[in-house]
């Protein structure tokens, strides 16, 4: 329950501060007033990330109290709200904030879901097993039961608390908090989905209908790294993922606000305990969505257009050294159009035949490495790939430059 009564001892700390400070000057006592302000000016600043503020915090309530102690006969609504001030604020303070801070960032994974998990502690423990060890067990406790500090586990052991949507899940590394909610993870997906330019990163937020996490709530040691929380939380995520293959979008880290589109290959990587990095590995070359009347895509467009005729002549004009021709022209399925890089095959006046070079998006019935054939006038850009170097590649920049602004919300 102290979860709960966390949020509410501080909106009644704070509550009963601003009391004080006006009690404080009704009553002529500007000490309880200053007292007070230096309270509600500790919370605010700690609230902020300022460490050193919750001393300030604490030495204001220790002189709230000791004033309610001598002054209780002569001020006794004053000296009892005071005294009652400093006797939660003491509990919030200290006992309440020893697990962990709210100023720190959220250490978690998060698996968007085109389906619900539909898990129960069972099915974790079966899954999370493969992580930690046959040892986990599932534990008869209160699903609000509250930990204060990690127990102590051997290697291969660990046990789960709770029933859907949460656990608690305890491991030697910590005492971690698992979710298996069956409604999109934001409010508004759609909105969310507009926001991002990024193909894939869209259409995983704007598909998924539920999703499953891991934060870590309470380390064993302070002192051990991130990274290592995130190690840990990236084989359970990796075993989770493979339980929900076909359902599987993206992984979500709420630390940096990074979606990467689910890929197959990210599982290895984190079962091997590359963590983030392993996401950033399975990173595919971005689709991003640039508006049709952008003036620098436009400028680059017609770019690699006037300089066609020098890919055509290297290409025809092509030797032994090892030479790679690309083209990227917009492919059309189903009604969804994306612009593909295609590895060229053949070239004349009028048209361009290649294979394509990545992955679709949303291509119903086209995939990589299937044979294409697209007008000289459809071009959008070219690439030539030799030992000196890349040649072209106009509109790159461009889809770089508003990847990197998307992912830095400007």
């Amino acid at each position: 329950m102290l979860f709960l009564l966390k949020p509410l001892a501080m909106l009644l700390l704070l509550g009963l501060a601003i009391a004080g400070l006006f009690m404080g000057l009704i009553k002529g006592q500007p000490i309880y007033s200053g007292l007070s302000a230096a309270f509600l000016a500790g919370s605010i600043l700690y609230g902020k990330g300022f460490r050193w503020a919750r001393l300030l915090s604490i030495g204001a309530i220790l002189g709230l109290g000791y004033l309610s102690v001598v002054n209780f006969t002569v001020y006794p609504v004053a000296g009892t709200l005071c005294l009652i001030l400093g006797g939660l604020g003491l509990w919030n303070l200290i006992g309440l904030g020893v697990s962990q801070d709210n100023d720190e960032p959220l250490t978690s994974m998060v698996l968007l879901l085109s389906k619900p998990l539909y898990g129960d502690a069972e099915l974790l423990r079966e899954i999370f097993s493969k992580v930690i060890g046959e040892g986990l067990t599932i534990r008869e406790e209160p699903p609000d039961k509250d930990f204060d500090e990690v127990p102590d586990l051997k290697e291969g052991e660990g046990f789960l608390v709770g029933q859907s949507p949460q656990y608690m899940l305890g491991a030697p590394s910590g005492v971690y908090m698992v979710h298996d909610q069956e409604e999109p993870y934001m409010d508004d997906p759609e909105e969310a989905a507009d926001e991002t330019n990024e193909l894939r990163a869209s259409n995983a937020l704007r598909d998924h209908k539920a999703w499953v996490a891991v934060d870590l709530v309470i380390p064993k040691d302070h002192e051990m790294p991130v990274e290592e929380h995130y190690k840990f939380i990236g084989r359970l995520i990796a075993e989770l993922a493979e339980y929900s293959a076909s359902n599987c979008l993206a992984v979500f880290i709420p630390e940096s606000s990074k979606f990467f589109p689910f890929d197959e290959e990210m599982l290895e990587g984190l079962r091997n305990g590359k963590a983030v990095d392993a996401l950033i590995e399975s990173i595919q070359v971005p689709v991003v969505q640039i508006k049709d009347d952008d003036e620098e895509m436009l400028a680059a467009v017609a770019e690699a257009k006037k300089t066609f005729p020098k890919f055509k002549a290297a290409f025809e004009g092509k030797g032994e050294d090892e030479q790679t021709f690309a083209i990227k022209a917009p492919i059309t399925s189903a009604g969804n159009t994306e612009f593909i890089w295609i590895s060229v095959s053949n070239l004349t006046d009028d048209t361009i035949t290649g294979t394509i070079d990545n992955e679709p998006v949303d291509l119903p019935g086209i995939k990589e490495g299937d044979e294409v054939e697209v007008s000289v006038s459809e071009l959008n850009d070219w690439t030539i790939m030799t030992e000196d170097g890349l040649e072209g590649g106009f509109t790159m920049k461009v889809l770089m430059e508003a990847h990197r602004r998307a992912a830095e919300g400007n």
